[in-house]
């Protein structure tokens, strides 16, 4: 793992105060590919909370994390919520950077967004208190935006027409990838005073306040992306070495 000076990541879209979202350390983005393949291998995304998320330890975690929705997962008949089967014995990498973040951890997964699909517009309501929801993209495509605003007021944002921000499956919604990067460039356009649009890099260590502002993940682009999140809970050792995120 190297150690890259720290840095605000540069805006796409204006700057806006509020809207920050830091720029950490790099990984090795080959070494974290590979764990990602082996994780993987095999898994129904249709078992993870709500379609895309693989937990990739529970054991690990602190009490109420290892409890937590996020990471429990559908039992192979889909009827059941269970512990997801652990993975970092087998994910090398993957443990060792959970075990180089010295603080408690409540959630260690991997995150899918399909191809021609987003998440809604959204704040992080199942971030705890005092805990802290990092991100590391390890497979991306360059037509995949992150949309940062500075409210937590979903009606501060202006949309023109048609309202396509609880959008997920653009294809199922008879919409199409030209039709949704359209609009979404139109709203970004007027709202351009409350938002900040960001490309993020694989192997890149990420932070921006997930529970206090509005956000969305859109992918335009033909492949898959992937994300390692990581939820630590605040000590001493984080603030000092990420005081950024106070």
């Amino acid at each position: 793992m190297s150690t890259s000076k720290r840095r605000r990541q540069p805006s796409l879209a204006g700057s806006v105060h509020g809207a920050s979202l830091w720029e950490f350390q790099s990984f090795d983005v080959n070494r974290l590919r590979q764990d990602l393949a082996i994780a993987v291998r095999g898994w129904d995304w249709k078992r993870g909370c709500f379609g895309h998320s693989l937990p990739l330890t529970t054991r690990k975690l602190s009490e109420s994390g290892a409890a937590h929705y996020n990471n429990l997962v559908k039992s192979i008949d889909g009827k059941l919520k269970t512990e997801a089967p652990d993975r970092l014995d087998e994910c090398t990498y993957f443990r060792e950077i959970f075990d180089s973040f010295r603080c408690e951890k409540s959630s260690f997964r991997i995150l899918r967004r399909p191809a021609h699909s987003s998440y809604t517009l959204h704040r992080d309501s199942d971030v705890g208190e005092e805990t802290f929801r990092f991100q590391i993209p390890i497979e991306s495509n360059p037509d995949v935006r992150l949309l940062v605003s500075t409210t937590d007021k979903s009606e501060d944002l202006i949309v023109s027409g048609a309202d396509y921000r609880k959008v997920e499956d653009w294809d199922a919604e008879g919409i199409g990838c030209d039709k949704m990067k359209s609009w979404f460039e139109e709203f970004v356009r007027i709202n351009d005073d409350k938002v900040r649009v960001y490309q993020t890099k694989p192997g890149k260590l990420y932070y921006f306040s997930t529970p206090e502002n509005y956000h969305n993940l859109w992918n335009f682009g033909c492949e898959d992306r992937f994300t390692l999140a990581i939820d630590l809970a605040a000590n001493r050792w984080l603030y000092q070495h990420y005081p950024e995120i106070i």
